[in-house]
């Protein structure tokens, strides 16, 4: 699973650099000294800048990269459900990714905030880990399917549960050893499975009017 996702990180981002120093016009030369136009129109560019040029392109292909991973559907079921509820109106799953959080490259559990407007987990991961929460909660399997994966990896599944008399929610991630959730680690792995969270705000708004509360 190391090696896989090792892999699939390097694979991806050394793709980006590739094709972002190829973007460069030929006419480009290299040069230390400052950057500046010749006679024949030719623009002499120094290192930093061929540098700058390189990441924006790699900025701009690692978004395309990202996008498509993207949540095309969300599955919620539960005993108490008739049938599983289905998330499939894109202005709800573009508020969702599972590219955020512990897992992501730089990623600090506590510190690290997105922007507001980011797409985000359904996580609140600075709030850290849940030591105890009450038992005999309503429960619900959640499984988000992921765009341009093949099943039976193309899904990150987690436990949703909710205490009524408080209000709260609450997410497990499994472990790769559990049935459920067993292909997660395949797409991210957050180095904290195994352990329970309190669910996002932009979750909760929602996900509780559906399943009831």
């Amino acid at each position: 699973m190391r090696a896989e996702r090792q892999h699939r990180q390097s694979s991806e981002a050394a793709d980006a650099i590739f094709e972002a120093e190829r973007e460069i016009p030929q006419r480009i030369r290299w040069r230390h000294s400052a950057d500046r136009e010749t006679t024949s129109g030719v623009l002499i560019m120094n290192r930093p800048t061929i540098a700058a040029i390189a990441g924006l392109g790699l900025i701009s292909m690692a978004g395309t990269a990202w996008s498509k991973g993207a949540i095309i559907k969300i599955v919620i079921d539960g005993s108490d459900l008739p049938t599983p509820i289905e998330l499939t109106d894109p202005q709800i799953l573009e508020r969702f990714t599972i590219w955020s959080g512990p897992g992501v490259r730089g990623w600090d559990m506590i510190n690290t905030m997105p922007n507001a407007g980011d797409a985000t987990f359904i996580i609140d991961w600075p709030k850290g880990l849940i030591k105890d929460r009450p038992d005999g909660l309503r429960r619900y399997d959640v499984s988000m399917h992921i765009a341009d994966r093949e099943a039976p990896r193309n899904r990150y599944e987690v436990i949703y549960e909710i205490d009524s008399t408080t209000d709260k929610g609450y997410i497990y991630l499994p472990r790769s050893n559990e049935n459920l959730g067993r292909w997660n680690t395949f797409l991210i792995y957050r180095k904290v499975e195994g352990n329970w969270f309190h669910s996002s705000k932009d979750w909760e708004e929602v996900v509780r009017p559906l399943v009831g509360e």
